[in-house]
């Protein structure tokens, strides 16, 4: 089957048969994330802080 879609939406996605895209699809790599959970949430931590403490320095005109 041939589906063209100009945008995707619900009617696109809904005629096209979701076990016939899962035959075609092919993996050539898989990432895995390498950071362990407690790092990844002080890292997330720290970067929320920071762009909260970098809110506010431009002056609007």
């Amino acid at each position: 089957m041939c589906v063209i879609c100009g945008a995707v939406d619900k009617s696109c996605v809904s005629a096209i048969d979701q076990a016939a895209i899962r035959s075609h699809r092919q993996l050539d790599q898989r990432f895995e994330p390498a950071m362990d959970q407690s790092e990844r949430e002080r890292r997330c931590y720290d970067w929320r802080r920071a762009v909260k403490r970098s809110k506010g320095w431009i002056e609007s005109s």
